[in-house]
């Protein structure tokens, strides 16, 4: 398995790390929740449909670390070029001279992509990825015949290619080009998105269109990339979450029935984004006013069925389906399966645990400092301070308070408490030096048992808050 540099650590960082929340929300981004049919799940726009289920972790027993590295496949020569902070944090494409093929990876589609994707993810770099696509058309643009992707079908003929691929270049300049021109003009992100507009000749090309990326998402996401979300207003410091402020903003208006009177006025006029807007406020604090979640379905609905592009279309059409059935949507949709977090190289993994920790458990079971060895794999010192669990790898501290030598897998069983550490040392799979009882009790301050179905439109339930 050939990959880019740091292609594990940025699979990790938003597949596991993140992956629970993340794996939500791209349920409702893909559709997966929805019926397929003219009221439901259409299209991902990028595919059919998101694949459910759990998900693997193969490691890559080859990393492309320098552009233009060449490297023989059976035979053939792949030329390789990075283009990290693009489409992916790490990613790479690659040009076979021999048939005069290029593959530009998912930097390059027959739609507009998301510079930020809603099921969430780091922020893309559209600047950084017109750039990157320039360069190709630099460095092979006088030899290609074809191109192939992973997600869309080939085009043929180095004239077509060569258009398609600037193009889409001068999509994602313009992009940055036009957030930063606003910005340097006053314009705060939410303006931005709502009045800018690119050149037509790069709007209207039917493989710019946003059906998997949305224009207003990409402009905002560009601005909080090079701006941050602050737009140098300090209202915006002092605002309420969601359900304090709609609790506050129906209170001034009247009462739950007045928002909701107002609310099927502005359905009637067809004004569903402000039906939303207003139903929100009764939403976010009570989810238990079905009239109130109900005509927000409605309104969410009219909103999807008028939507161009995929994603917000499917977004739609899940949160209205959540409202109409209560919460507690049923989630197949996993990224951190057992296979997964198996397959973490030791640092992540250590790294993933660490985040895993319950501060409150942690901090009732005071400081500690262990050795800990997985076998064949790294050695790390472990420091448990102030609530925090902190790692130094290839370090043993002098002084530790209990040492802990296991592998991989048998870590992973004892933190999810799969397996006692007793039957570990017992059967071989496990040493222990110093103080035991601290690795027993170690095991107690992980968090590991985080519901993957909470409500992304409703109050979040009750089980699935942190106590």
């Amino acid at each position: 398995m050939i990959a880019p540099e740091h292609f594990v650590e940025e699979a990790v960082s938003e597949n596991v790390m993140a992956g629970n929340v993340m794996a939500r929300r791209a349920g409702y981004q893909y559709g997966n929740i929805l019926e397929s049919g003219p009221k439901g799940k259409v299209t991902a726009a990028l595919g059919v449909v998101l694949a459910d289920g759990a998900s693997g972790l193969p490691i890559p027993n080859k990393l492309i670390k320098k552009n233009w590295e060449t490297v023989d496949i059976d035979g053939v020569n792949f030329e390789f070029f990075l283009t990290p902070h693009a489409e992916a944090p790490a990613e790479m494409v690659f040009f076979i001279r021999k048939w005069k093929a290029l593959s530009m990876a998912e930097d390059l589609n027959h739609l507009q992509h998301n510079i930020y994707t809603l099921r969430g993810a780091k922020s893309r770099d559209a600047n950084l990825w017109a750039h990157y696509l320039g360069e190709v058309i630099a460095r092979w643009g006088d030899e290609v015949e074809v191109n192939f992707g992973p997600h869309t079908w080939p085009v043929w003929d180095n004239k077509n290619v060569i258009e398609y691929m600037k193009t889409q270049r001068d999509l994602y300049q313009s992009i940055y080009n036009t957030v930063l021109r606003y910005a340097n003009y006053g314009y705060g992100p939410d303006e931005i998105a709502e009045e800018a507009k690119l050149p037509d000749p790069v709007s209207n090309s039917w493989y710019n269109r946003p059906y998997y990326g949305h224009l207003k998402n990409n402009l905002k996401a560009t601005y909080i990339l090079n701006l941050g979300w602050f737009d140098g207003n300090a209202a915006k410091l002092a605002t309420y979450p969601d359900d304090a402020r709609g609790k506050r903003y129906v209170e001034v208006m009247g009462g739950e029935r007045k928002v909701v009177d107002a609310a099927f006025k502005s359905f009637n006029l067809g004004d569903y984004r402000f039906t939303v807007d207003l139903l929100n406020n009764i939403v976010a604090y009570n989810g238990g006013n079905t009239e109130a979640n109900y005509l927000m379905a409605d309104a969410l609905e009219q909103l999807g069925y008028q939507e161009e592009n995929a994603l917000y279309r499917n977004l739609y059409l899940s949160c209205a389906y959540e409202l109409r059935i209560g919460g507690n949507v049923p989630n197949d949709l996993s990224t951190i399966s057992p296979e997964v977090v198996g397959a973490l190289p030791p640092e992540l993994l250590i790294s993933y645990l660490s985040m895993a920790v319950d501060p409150k458990k942690a901090l009732a079971l005071g400081n500690l400092n262990i050795n800990l060895v997985i076998k064949g794999e790294a050695k790390f010192g472990l420091e448990l301070h102030n609530g925090v669990l902190n790692s130094v790898s290839d370090y043993q501290s002098k002084n530790p308070m209990a040492t802990l030598e296991i592998s991989k897998s048998d870590l992973l069983s004892l933190m999810t408490g799969k397996v006692e550490l007793d039957k570990l040392v017992s059967g071989g799979k496990a040493k222990i030096g110093g103080d035991g009882e601290v690795l027993k009790k170690l095991r107690t301050i992980f968090d590991l048992n985080i519901k993957n179905n909470m409500n992304l439109v409703l109050p979040l339930q009750a089980e699935n808050r942190i106590k």
